[in-house]
């Protein structure tokens, strides 16, 4: 950046939630009624958005805020950061704005199903590359010590994968 001052987060944008249509037969003309409106996806507006192209999960009429999920990982997540499942006393995180898989130069590294259909897989932890590094996301509640753990743990060990794969 060149000191320039940048926003954030864009203004909101507001969609019609519910659109009704009145024919009135005697004037010839046709009214459409707006009356509720929802938000936007109003993290797509965040610089996370814009310059990671990155897409996490969200409130849904099914769920908001923090959703305990159970976590797994895949063999090619345990070979980048090893077994961060088993870590602490409870298999399950507060994931809250994980990464989805419509997140782009995502590697996973702890995951979780979320049953609405617009999200399924989630990451909530998570490396995005950027540029030559890479930006690691923990996409929980970070409320509890073994969500911490985990999160800590990731960052540790991926920054030793990091050195071992990267040649300069």
């Amino acid at each position: 950046m060149s000191g320039e001052s940048i926003p954030l987060i864009e203004e909101r944008v507001y969609i019609p939630a519910s659109i009704k249509v009145e024919l009135d037969r005697m004037k010839s003309e046709v009214r459409l009624i707006l009356d509720k409106f929802k938000l936007l996806l109003m993290f797509s507006g965040s610089i996370f958005w814009r310059e990671f192209d990155a897409v996490t999960t969200s409130d849904t009429p099914i769920h908001s805020g923090p959703c305990p999920l159970e976590v797994y990982q895949k063999d090619e997540d345990k070979q980048v950061v090893g077994d961060l499942v088993n870590i602490g006393n409870d298999t399950k995180v507060l994931e809250f704005r994980a990464v989805t898989n419509k997140t782009k130069n995502l590697i996973p590294l702890l995951r979780a199903w979320r049953p609405e259909p617009e999200f399924g897989e989630v990451y909530p932890i998570a490396a995005i590359k950027y540029g030559w590094g890479y930006l690691i996301v923990g996409g929980m509640y970070l409320k509890t010590e073994n969500e911490f753990k985990r999160l800590a743990i990731a960052i540790d060990r991926f920054c030793e994968w990091i050195s071992r794969v990267t040649k300069f």
